[in-house]
């Protein structure tokens, strides 16, 4: 297996669903205005956000604290 150096980023997806059917977490059909949001008459509501990104939650190459800190 290759080592991930994290020069490399992930291509940015677009959103799966518009951000309606993201809230009423249903299935979007990704057409503008979406099959949900043309039933409930709220076209002008169907948008679609870009994906949000997931960041390392602990890393301890971005880590702020001191090294005294670590030694704890």
């Amino acid at each position: 297996m290759a080592a991930h150096d994290g020069s490399k980023k992930a291509p940015v997806r677009p959103a799966t669903a518009c951000t309606e059917c993201q809230r009423r977490k249903q299935k979007c059909n990704r057409s503008w205005p979406c099959n949900h949001c043309q039933a409930r008459k709220i076209a002008h509501q169907c948008k679609f956000a870009p994906k949000k990104t997931v960041r390392a939650a602990n890393s301890v190459a971005n880590d702020k604290r001191t090294p005294e800190a670590h030694q704890i």
